[in-house]
């Protein structure tokens, strides 16, 4: 995670996928969020495209704490 902003409602994560970096933008509150286990999420941005976090475990401490304001 290199970067999370929030502005007028929505959120934007600058990431990186297996897929190389990417921006994606998303609704603030947690239906973009989707939780599937206590380690595996779900993003939904406002295209519909969805990005997964398969283990939040495996992330750094820092980008826990990141993405832990959208839980």
């Amino acid at each position: 995670v290199y970067s999370s902003k929030d502005k007028h409602g929505f959120s934007t994560l600058d990431v990186m996928t297996d897929h190389g970096r990417c921006k994606f933008t998303f609704r603030g509150g947690s239906d973009a969020v989707t939780r599937l286990s206590e380690t595996r999420l779900i993003f939904t941005d406002i295209d519909s495209n969805r990005f997964e976090v398969p283990d939040l475990l495996k992330l750094s401490r820092r980008d826990q704490k990141k993405l832990d304001l959208y839980l």
